[in-house]
């Protein structure tokens, strides 16, 4: 399970910085049974993305201080719910829970919304990676069980009111 978060925890951060940024050594990588040998890293990719790439309770893609693309971050976020230790993730729900609310259960790609994604404000992408992020938060982390049910509910609710047959056909 820790080389799986390590995993995600890598594949969030190195979607949020140039290649060259998201580099951490060139350390050689220890043996698969090794496991504790990564905690350095892990600590490291772990620190660099709750200091350098969250903005608002999203994780969103930064150059030079500046943010550069929020359009994946609930994609973003939600992995970085299943790979962060509970603690941790704490600090994104506040983000999630806003925008669910926001939206009336709608998972956007980020909220408040740039004027630019308005037109695109979801995707299938963005709804795989929330339902993930979610479910991994809520078998990990007990004490957020209720939080995340009435947020899954909501969720719900919104998944409800669509016209499903058109989903049926998008979805193909």
């Amino acid at each position: 399970m820790r080389m799986l978060t390590f995993a995600l925890l890598s594949l969030a951060t190195l979607a949020c910085a140039p290649l060259e940024q998201a580099l951490i050594s060139e350390r050689p990588l220890p043996e698969k049974k090794d496991l504790p040998a990564y905690k350095p890293q892990y600590d490291e990719l772990k620190e660099r993305l709750l200091t350098r790439f969250l903005e608002d309770g999203h994780v969103i893609s930064r150059q030079a201080d500046q943010v550069l693309h929020q359009g994946d971050a609930i994609l973003w976020t939600a992995l970085s719910l299943a790979a962060l230790p509970c603690q941790d993730a704490k600090k994104l729900w506040p983000g999630i829970q806003r925008s669910i609310k926001a939206n009336k259960g709608m998972v956007t790609r980020y909220h408040p919304l740039p004027e630019k994604l308005t037109s695109d404000p979801t995707s299938r992408d963005m709804e795989m990676g929330f339902i993930f992020g979610l479910n991994a938060y809520y078998q990990k982390c007990p004490e957020a069980r209720e939080q995340i049910t009435r947020i899954w509910h909501q969720h719900a609710l919104h998944l409800q009111s669509l016209n499903w047959s058109k989903l049926a056909a998008c979805i193909g």
